[in-house]
């Protein structure tokens, strides 16, 4: 049995090439701006209840 394969458009249209620039401009601006590619901060607060967590659960601190 043979598979039919995937049919990709072989073109790319204006109104496409578009949208993928505009795609590529929108992710830029994420990254640029510190949403994309970064672990979000934690306060002081979350930290130490981290490590008292850690304390607790493992003895020790990881």
């Amino acid at each position: 049995m043979t598979k039919t394969p995937t049919q990709w458009p072989l073109e790319v249209t204006p109104e496409r090439d578009q949208r993928i620039v505009r795609h590529g401009r929108d992710w830029l601006a994420h990254v640029q701006a510190g949403r994309i590619g970064q672990p979000p901060s934690q306060t002081n607060e979350q930290r130490l209840r981290h490590v008292r967590n850690e304390l607790a659960v493992l003895g020790r601190i990881v």
